[in-house]
């Protein structure tokens, strides 16, 4: 029991990188989010349309965003239900291993798409005024 209680550990330790740490190489990007935009629409002077915009931007990638995390979360529970049988199918652990890696990879591409299409809603001079409060920590 004490030896599949370590082989979940680490297999777990292995899968959950986490999709945080995954999408930490966005974090130059982050100046993009949504949530931040609206934070900031004073100085980036948004305008009405643009600000419907984003807040709709925010709300389907929240939508998806939990529809997929639930899906990774489903997968990680199927593998756990796998790996408590007295006879592990190594085979399926391969193709539920394999569906939470594709999962998180459609994951932190939905999240990359994001960001850009929040980009693409600001004109060159917005981007400008984000990039110069992003180097002085604002």
């Amino acid at each position: 029991m004490k030896k599949k209680i370590v082989i979940l550990v680490l297999i777990f330790g292995f899968i959950n990188l986490g999709i945080s740490s995954e999408l930490s190489i966005f974090k130059k990007y982050s100046i993009y989010r949504g949530k931040y935009l609206l934070n900031q629409k004073e100085k980036l002077n948004l305008s009405e349309g643009q600000i419907n915009k984003i807040n709709n931007l925010i709300l389907d990638y929240l939508e998806k965003s939990i529809k997929k995390q639930s899906q990774i979360k489903i997968q990680e529970l199927r593998f756990l239900y796998l790996m408590k049988r007295d006879k592990v199918d190594r085979e399926e652990l391969k193709k539920i291993i394999r569906n939470i890696s594709n999962l998180k990879t459609d994951y932190i591409i939905m999240y990359f798409n994001y960001l850009l299409n929040c980009k693409n809603v600001l004109k060159q001079k917005q981007i400008d005024i984000l990039i110069n409060l992003s180097k002085h920590g604002r």
